[in-house]
This record gives structure tokens, C-alpha cells and sequence, in this order.
């Protein structure tokens, strides 16, 4: 065993992003534990290896911007990191491995002569790998004095994301021929996944400025396809097309929009059709007809403000909307269009918008009713929409489109 070996541990860090715990360079000092409120339990599952792709590219282009030599992945070192990474996510805690330095002798190398741990928990690679960064006792070994590195990720149920670096300095090591192991099957490459993402979601060819961007950022590890899947999701061009015509399906049908009648009504707006000329079909279908019947212009408001908004409608609301229709000023199509886009709805049903289009434009099918409830019940507990929507990515339903 070499006669000088450092492997020492600083105090308590806690971030408002995530609580990560490092084991420092240098100095004596006891080991802290940092703890975040996070949900553990024993249905833990080890992430894809992308995740742990993404946080190696990072961290080597932290350390060439501060003009530092790479870390080279370490694959004996990886499966160190993966298991403790597993048991703080059984645990639902973070904490130092207390048996590294034994670990790392008995399954790496007895010839180290430094080490460092980070660990932290969070919801995405990059928000993780900021945390870091911002953080000088993590940040301290991200650029410390290693050359090797191991890395393991592990994901609870909820998308929660737990991940232990095992920094080590010791014999170097050949790197390992890796490329990102899955993240873009079953596409050949990033450019192949942009291209259908620019179809599926946004209806056309990726233009090449946009193809290009998207696959410089995917290809260097700061953005996810989850994260990209969002961006086009929440885009003003996603927002002019799909989303409005899936808030009159919700506002006019109270049920998700079938495959069919959204990729239509979507193209007939991308053709130049107005959405209030949408509502106005809307309208007049046989499914709102039946919900509504021949109701007077008074009552017809009060049935939009329940089945819409949720809720009665307020006197001044009632009598100005009920106006607007006895003068003609406005038509049922019209008055549906005001209601599906007012500020109330649009924030109301912004979750269901993003789950039922993730069906829609990923799976290529109607959302199902459990599933529907089960994801926009993980918006409203703060999951990551990058991990949600990113989750349809590894759907062996999506798989099997290709």
C-alpha cells in the first residue's frame, strides 16, 4: 500500500437544489452528512447509463475550461459508485460511503494515493451537475487532482435522481471505447433523434440551424432528450397548434384528444384554419351538442363556466358573457374559444396538455385513463418534466414505433 493516501471528508453542505456531501482534498475534519427531504423506499432502480454518460461529459468539460486534463472513466470504479448510489436511494438519505477507501482498495486499485467522494440527489444531470459546481467543496474535486473517475446513478420511482462520484488519482488507466450507450436508440445517432422529435412534436422537417443546435447540445451532454423533448413542448410554435386544439378538446369534450382528430385539427391550424374557427366546429359537433342541448344564452354561460372552469359563474362574468351572445357579438364557437384560452384554463389544465401530447406525439396514441392520471399526478408533486416526459423515451411502446 503506498505510504501517502488521502482520503479525508468535509463538513456538512447543503443546497437549495439538492444536498450533496464531498469528500474534500485535503485537511482533517469528520465526516458530514447532509440531508435533503427526499422519498426513498425500496423500489429503487439503477438508472439507464445516460445519465451517467452526461455527468462524465460534463464534469471533463468543467475541467477543460479551467484548462485541466480529463478524467478517464473507470469502469471497476463505476460499479463502487452504483452501489452505494443504490443503497441512499433505498435509504432515502444521502451519506458518505464509510467503506470506500476498502472498497475502492479491494475492487479499483491498491494504488491509488488520493480519492474523493461526491454525492448527490436531484432531478436532472445538468441541475446536478450546476449544484456541484456552485459549491466550492464540490467543485474543489470536480477540478481536483485525479485522473480517473467513476460514476453511478441510480433513479426512484418518482424520477429522483442519486448519484456517487468516486474520484480517484492513482496508476492511469486506458480509457474505455464508450459511447453514450443508449441515449438515442433506436436512433443511429443525436441528428436521427432531433429529426423525429421536430416531426413528432412539432409537425415538420428540423430546419438545419435547429437540427444543427439540437445536436451539438445533446451530443455534448447539456441537454437530455427529456429536456429537449420539453423545450419543443413548451415551445410558442407547439403552443400555437397543439396545445390550443388539445384545451378545446378538454374544454369542449371533457375527454383527451384521439390521435386522429388532433393530428387534423392541428394541420388545418398549421394550414392557416383560426383556432376560433376550430371552436366554432367544436361547437357545432354532435358531442358538445349533446352536452348541451338547446340551452338559452344565459344558461348556455353557466354551463361553459362549470364544465370549463370548474366552478359557477360569477354575476359580472355571467351577465357580460350572456350579453355578448343575445347581441351577436359573439357565437357559442367563439365564447368556447375564450373560455379554452382564458389565463384560468390555460393554467388549470397545463399538465394534462403536456401529458396528453407526450401520448399523443410519442406514443402516437390517446392517453389512457390511469396513465393520463398517473404522469400529470407526478407534475403536481414537483417531478422533473424532463424526467416525466423523458421517462416515454425508454417506453418499450415507443421502441417498438422504430
Amino acid at each position: 500500500m503506498p505510504r501517502s493516501r488521502t482520503l479525508l471528508v468535509r463538513s456538512v453542505v447543503t443546497l437549495l437544489v439538492s444536498a450533496l456531501v464531498p469528500l474534500a482534498l485535503a485537511g482533517t475534519a469528520s465526516a458530514g452528512v447532509a440531508r435533503a427531504d427526499v422519498a426513498g423506499g425500496a423500489a429503487a432502480r439503477t438508472a439507464a447509463p445516460d445519465d451517467e454518460y452526461g455527468f462524465h461529459q460534463l464534469v471533463n468539460q468543467a475541467r477543460a475550461q479551467s484548462g485541466l486534463g480529463a478524467l478517464t472513466r473507470d469502469t471497476a470504479a463505476d460499479t463502487v459508485a452504483r452501489a452505494w448510489s443504490g443503497r441512499m436511494a433505498q435509504s432515502g438519505s444521502l451519506a458518505h460511503n464509510p467503506n470506500l477507501a476498502a472498497e475502492v482498495d479491494r475492487t479499483v486499485t491498491t494504488q491509488w494515493t488520493r480519492l474523493g467522494e461526491n454525492v448527490g440527489v436531484g432531478w436532472d444531470v445538468r441541475g446536478l451537475h450546476d449544484a456541484f459546481m456552485n459549491s466550492p467543496g464540490h467543485r474543489a474535486n470536480v477540478l481536483g487532482d485525479f485522473n480517473r473517475v467513476g460514476i453511478g446513478v441510480v433513479r426512484n420511482p418518482d424520477g429522483r435522481l442519486w448519484v456517487t462520484f468516486v474520484f480517484i488519482k492513482g496508476p492511469a488507466i486506458a480509457a474505455p471505447t464508450t459511447v453514450p450507450p443508449s441515449t438515442f436508440q433506436p436512433f443511429s445517432g443525436a441528428a436521427a433523434f432531433v429529426r423525429q422529435q421536430y416531426v413528432d412534436i412539432l409537425g415538420r422537417p428540423a430546419d438545419s440551424a435547429g437540427l444543427a443546435h439540437w445536436q451539438r447540445l445533446l451530443e455534448s451532454g447539456a441537454v437530455s432528450p427529456g429536456d429537449l423533448a420539453v423545450t419543443f413542448l413548451s415551445s410558442a410554435e407547439f403552443h400555437a397548434t397543439m396545445a390550443p386544439v388539445t384545451r378545446l378538446y378538454f374544454a369542449a369534450l371533457h375527454r383527451v384528444p384521439d390521435v386522429g382528430g388532433a393530428e387534423y385539427w392541428a394541420d388545418q391550424v398549421r394550414s392557416g384554419v383560426s383556432l376560433v374557427d376550430v371552436a366554432r366546429s367544436f361547437a357545432a359537433s354532435t358531442e358538445f351538442s349533446s352536452a348541451t342541448g338547446a340551452a338559452r344564452a344565459r344558461d348556455f354561460v353557466a354551463l361553459v363556466y362549470r364544465n370549463v372552469l370548474g366552478r359557477e359563474a360569477d354575476p359580472s362574468g355571467l351577465d357580460y358573457w350572456s350579453r355578448m351572445l343575445e347581441s351577436g357579438h359573439l357565437d357559442r364557437g367563439e365564447l368556447l374559444f375564450q373560455f379554452s384560452e382564458s389565463a384560468e384554463f390555460v393554467y388549470a389544465v397545463r399538465f394534462g396538455v403536456t401529458t396528453s401530447a407526450a401520448y399523443l406525439t410519442l406514443l402516437q396514441r390517446s392517453a389512457d385513463a390511469s396513465g393520463f392520471a398517473f404522469n400529470v399526478d407526478l407534475f403536481w408533486r414537483g417531478t422533473a418534466p424532463s424526467v416525466i416526459v423523458g421517462s416515454f423515451y425508454k417506453n418499450a411502446e415507443y421502441l417498438a414505433r422504430f
